[in-house]
Parts: structure tokens; C-alpha cells; sequence
């Protein structure tokens, strides 16, 4: 901890928000396959054994956005549907927000450009 002007300051905060506007926002408790942990904005693609791992295939389907932080192997929180900020989300291997687009408007997701956004 460190002292800053009398106040006591704890830890750090980082803005992480990858939220991009009002759409619907529709979660599902999900479990990651055992290949990596996963952070916040992940896109994700589900596997023929019910988990969820990073996408990485421009020909794979997106099923949803990853809402926190989760282990390998373990469960957490994915947005199903939204609006999200293209360049804060995270895909695999040398795929692009562009690559997915047209799949994940199937599915209302949305990724949405921050320059054009209120306060963007």
C-alpha cells in the first residue's frame, strides 16, 4: 500500500470494459476446454464435448464472448449475444474481429468500432 496525499490507495484498477452499446445482453455459465486460460473479451467457439475454447478458425462458428477471466478447465460467464468493441476482443491464432463478423451477427453479436461510439 502507499500513501497518496492522506489517502490510502489499494491495488490497481484497470478499465477493461468491451461493452459497446444497449443490445441484449444474454449470458450462459460455460467451461473451458483444458487447453489455456482464457481472459475477459475472449471470442469463443464450442467444442463437440460441450466446452468452450478460444476461436481460431476463420470457418468456426462464434458462440460468445467471454465475461470474465476463467482457468483452464474451469467455468465461468459468456455473453451469448451483445455489442461489443472489435479491437478489445481477443481470437485466435492470426484471426480477426473481421474474419468473424458475418458469424457472429448469426448469433447477435455485434462488434462495433470505439471511434464511432458515444465518448468513443
Amino acid at each position: 500500500m502507499t500513501q497518496e496525499l492522506g489517502v490510502t490507495k489499494i491495488g490497481e484498477f484497470e478499465h477493461r470494459s468491451i461493452l459497446a452499446g444497449d443490445f441484449q445482453r444474454v449470458t450462459q455459465q460455460v467451461t473451458l476446454s483444458t487447453d489455456a486460460d482464457l481472459k475477459l473479451g475472449s471470442v469463443l467457439k464450442k467444442n463437440g464435448d460441450g466446452t468452450v475454447s478460444l476461436i481460431d478458425d476463420a470457418d468456426e462458428k462464434v458462440y460468445g464472448v467471454l465475461a470474465q477471466d476463467v482457468a483452464a478447465g474451469g467455468t465461468g460467464v459468456c455473453w451469448l449475444t451483445g455489442e461489443f468493441i472489435r479491437d478489445r476482443l481477443i481470437f485466435g491464432g492470426t484471426t480477426t474481429w473481421a474474419d468473424y463478423e458475418d458469424s457472429a451477427r448469426q448469433v447477435s453479436i455485434f462488434f462495433k468500432n470505439a471511434a464511432l461510439l458515444p465518448n468513443g
